[in-house]
């Protein structure tokens, strides 16, 4: 069993279970990154999209087996989403650099349609970002983040030509498109001109009328989600690894998390340099003993050396991310000072000792990461002893399954961070062995 992690509020230090090489061509001198992975709603298939322009199907159940590969982008996909459960469940979608948005059958690993964004006669816009609603046009609205400035609309029903465009919402590439979880008639939409857009489109694709709000973040958007009860609140992510909150609805800025890596090295002991943000996670989970269940916003951010971590955002506005949005930060004394008024809490869950490069994404297999980093206190499962509780990727070709428990027995706790001269040096090891040569790897932000 693992030691529990000390240090402030607890926490988790995974163990790897195994891992997989999703890679084409030769090993050695080709490897493929892996930009992104996905869990099927019913969690029985992870998807993997790689850098040779194909999605990698894998069974979850026990070992990470290849079930099948979707083949036909000629360019880098930009995302693949499996559909809400709701939706279709065979269908899934993908949109790419190439120009295209695709949507897929599961059942049999075909492609079922093909919509394409022309900016102009034989020019194909690059698409960032697809989503699919489940009530708007009766489910059968698509919507895709062009690289022009626009955002485009297909009817699954009529052609292969976008039915509309936003054309003056944005005046850069939009980075992403997304309808709300339960709300799926508003369509949210985030720019390199630093502007988060939301729109109304029940009744009308119209960008005038349909226009909700418009929020100036005031520095180019890498990616945005939303959380909260309602999903009125907005986080927000820069380029520059710059994190803020909004309540997106009133045009409020709830909190501005200036120099987001600075106050993760100040957390973790790794140095600011060393560090990026992989994105953030909304999730539900009690607070304690006799309090309700809330929702709290983790930080996902990652060492260049091939390790990941998470830690709670505690940032406070006295109006709404007041309880229950947010966890309450850790009693006073357990703090040391440099992290007091940071809106970080110290990282809760450590991804270490699989990947040697950058990793890209984390996706969890069940459990919440509140509860990952209570384990034993909490139950994960009947039976949490060599079992699966997330997945990871990265740019070594690499996808990680992860165990709150060691598999070969042997507990080991959180890495200790040291000062030195100046310096912090947080312990964090990557795996053994050097990264796959043949390719120059490179920070993902």
């Amino acid at each position: 069993m693992s030691a529990a992690v000390p240090g402030p509020g607890g926490g988790r230090r995974l163990h790897v279970l195994r891992s997989v090489v999703a890679s084409f061509g030769n090993l050695t001198t080709d490897p493929a990154y892996v930009f992104d992975i996905r869990r099927s709603p019913d969690g029985t298939a992870l998807a993997a999209t790689l850098s040779s322009n194909a999605v990698k199907l894998y069974s979850t159940d026990g070992a990470l087996t290849l079930k099948a590969e979707l083949l036909g982008h000629s360019r880098r996909i930009s995302v693949f989403k499996f559909p809400l459960p709701q939706q279709e469940p065979s269908t899934c979608g993908s949109s790419s650099e190439d120009g295209t948005l695709r949507l897929w059958d599961l059942r049999t690993a075909q492609e079922t349609a093909q919509f394409t964004a022309a900016c102009a006669p034989h020019k194909r816009e690059e698409l960032h970002d697809m989503d699919l609603s489940a009530t708007a046009a009766g489910g059968h609205l698509l919507v895709g983040a062009s690289g022009e400035g626009r955002v485009l609309f297909w009817d699954r029903r009529k052609s292969a030509e976008p039915v509309r465009a936003f054309e003056e919402c944005h005046g850069e590439a939009v980075t992403q498109a997304m309808f709300l979880p339960q709300r799926s008639d508003v369509l949210l939409t985030a720019a390199v001109d630093g502007l988060v857009c939301a729109f109304d489109v029940a009744h009308s694709l119209d960008d005038e009328e349909g226009l909700l709000q418009v929020i100036n973040v005031g520095s180019s958007v890498a990616k945005i989600g939303v959380f909260g009860p309602e999903h009125d609140l907005l986080w927000c992510l820069t380029t520059t690894e710059e994190l803020s909150l909004w309540d997106w609805e009133e045009y409020d800025r709830l909190a501005d998390l200036s120099d987001t890596r600075g106050r993760i090295a100040h957390v973790c002991g790794v140095p600011a340099d060393q560090l990026y943000c992989i994105g953030c996670r909304a999730e539900q989970g009690p607070l304690g003993p006799g309090v309700a269940a809330t929702e709290a916003l983790w930080l996902l951010a990652g060492t260049k050396d091939g390790n990941a971590m998470a830690m709670r955002v505690n940032a406070y506005h006295p109006d709404r991310l007041r309880y229950p949005y947010q966890l309450p930060p850790p009693p006073p004394q357990e703090v040391p000072c440099e992290q007091a008024g940071c809106g970080l809490d110290a990282p809760q869950v450590l991804f270490a000792g699989a990947h040697s490069s950058t990793i890209r994404a984390i996706e969890l297999c069940g459990p919440s990461l509140a509860d990952i980093a209570r384990w034993p206190g909490v139950s994960i499962g009947a039976e949490p002893h060599g079992s699966c509780v997330a997945w990871s990727c990265g740019e070594d070709a690499l996808i990680a399954e992860w165990s709150p428990s060691d598999p070969n027995g042997q507990a080991s706790g959180w890495p200790a961070a040291r000062r030195e001269g100046g310096s912090a040096h947080s312990g964090f090891h990557a795996r053994s062995g050097t990264t796959l040569p043949g390719r120059q790897r490179h920070a993902p932000y």
